[in-house]
């Protein structure tokens, strides 16, 4: 039997104690209190996420490699705002407070978006940034399916 949140598309920061979501699927069965709570829940812990130096300890997430691949994830957000998606938190929500040696960096908040089709290519490509796609499932069938394509 499969749990009722499934978490799929994992990838490591920069600190190997810590793991950034890509993808989140919830049953809609569970009563509407249990999918809300999942979603506070996950906005509450990635806004816990400090972003900024890595080489400052208290840090958990520095910068994207390049200025490129800033604006490539930061477009995948404008495209799920484009879509129709509902950005919770992070880019384009809540400002990033860094010191002044690092605005000029390619910083960026962890973002969680909701509301996404199956057919937007946040589902089909891989973002390789700090964005969770929270998506909610019916049967196990679908799940599956979703997480192995």
């Amino acid at each position: 039997m499969l749990i009722p949140l499934v978490l799929a598309n994992t990838t490591t920061l920069l600190k190997t104690d810590h793991i950034l979501i890509y993808i989140i699927y919830i049953m809609q069965s569970l009563q509407f209190m249990m999918h809300e709570w999942t979603v506070l829940s996950h906005l509450w812990l990635l806004r816990q996420v400090k972003v900024g130096d890595p080489k400052d300890s208290s840090n958990m997430m520095g910068a994207l490699i390049s200025k490129e691949h800033l604006a490539k994830v930061a477009g995948y957000v404008e495209l799920a705002r484009e879509e129709g998606c509902s950005v919770l938190c992070g880019h384009g929500v809540e400002t990033l407070d860094l010191p002044p040696h690092n605005k000029g960096g390619y910083f960026m908040r962890p973002t969680v978006i909701t509301d996404v089709k199956d057919s937007s290519r946040l589902m089909q490509e891989e973002v390789f940034g700090p964005v969770t796609c929270i998506v909610p499932f019916t049967t196990e069938e679908e799940v599956s399916f979703c997480v192995n394509c």
